[in-house]
């Protein structure tokens, strides 16, 4: 198992704090979005952050404007893309909000399974954490309630898919109060039923492409990221922008929050159920800190579950609510 360099342990320290920032209304908080990629009809502009002009400051890049069908993209693999959430966030999150982002896996990178987004808290738990597993073509969004319990939903359909095909994509994640959807180059969203996500900890981290196994930045292009202060941000302007799929953009194919409870939905695990698997195969405690999954049969049991090593070590590390490299420390 690969070990982390000293640089890279201090690059994941986290300060503990005992301010928070607690959500405020999107509606009067949120700053106005750019309006080629935001205006939702005449006169009325979106509101969210520009997560894509810090991603550019730390490449070095100072404008983030251009035509999505012409621009580079940045290679994220030199950026280490990791923020205090107050930076991102400076008037915090209503408790509804979609992460849009526009982004391409290189060939070195279609197999890696990393984070499309990790945010953390003061004390370094997880707080919403989405991956994408290489290997399986699949992709996950895991996250804590107020209550502490851990929601766990998987996207495996053929759209999902294609976001490993090394072309470029838009994928759109909305988070609301009865579900959570996904929509890929402003297809049909798919929905699982999913409870309120707590994301009100200003003091922790936020982590953009980061991989499972180190933390260390992921091979992909990007060439945009917004979060939204909507849970149905109209993402079609951006799929319009970028692949002249404007005729299809204009529909609307959004299904509300509210039916989403009475879709077909999978929740895959709750914090009791992932904390018994851990339990069950292989936890183990070292200097009183529970670091699950590192029995010497880690592998093995990885491989009979048909989980992928990295995958297992995710859902494992889920359990006690902190990033899977945490573990490899």
């Amino acid at each position: 198992m690969p070990q982390m360099e000293s640089s890279d342990s201090s690059f994941f320290s986290l300060i503990a704090t005992s301010h928070f920032f607690l959500r405020p209304p999107a509606d009067t908080t949120c700053p106005l979005l750019p309006e080629l990629l935001t205006e939702r009809t005449e006169g009325e502009r979106s509101r969210g952050y520009d997560v894509m002009k810090h991603i550019m400051n730390s490449a070095g890049k100072s404008n983030t404007s251009g035509d999505l069908k012409t621009i580079v993209g940045t290679k994220l693999y030199k950026v280490r893309a990791v923020y205090s959430t107050r930076v991102i966030f400076p008037f915090g999150l209503p408790e509804e909000f979609s992460i849009i982002c526009m982004f391409r896996v290189r060939r070195t990178s279609r197999g890696d399974s990393w984070y499309f987004w990790l945010s953390t808290d003061h004390q370094g738990k997880t707080q919403l954490a989405v991956s994408m597993d290489g290997r399986r073509k699949v992709m996950q969004v895991s996250g804590r309630t107020a209550a502490g319990h851990v929601t766990h939903a998987v996207f495996s359909s053929r759209t999902v898919t294609s976001l490993f095909d090394r072309k470029w994509h838009v994928l759109a994640l909305k988070l609301g109060r009865e579900g959570m959807a996904i929509s890929v180059d402003c297809g049909r969203d798919e929905w699982r039923s999913s409870r309120v996500l707590e994301l009100t900890d200003m003091q922790g981290k936020v982590f953009v492409g980061a991989r499972l196994r180190d933390g260390r930045p992921v091979n992909i292009f990007l060439k945009g990221l917004w979060v939204h202060c909507d849970p149905d941000p109209r993402e079609r302007r951006i799929c319009c922008a970028a692949f002249d799929k404007c005729d299809d953009a204009l529909r609307d194919m959004a299904i509300p929050l509210a039916r989403a409870a009475n879709l077909e939905t999978r929740r895959l695990t709750t914090t009791m159920q992932t904390q018994a698997l851990a339990v069950e195969h292989g936890g183990e405690r070292f200097d009183g800190v529970r670091k699950p999954c590192l029995g010497s049969n880690f592998q093995g049991k990885a491989i009979a579950l048909g989980l992928s090593a990295s995958m297992w070590l995710h859902w494992c590390c889920l359990a006690e609510g902190y990033p899977t490299w945490t573990g490899l420390a």
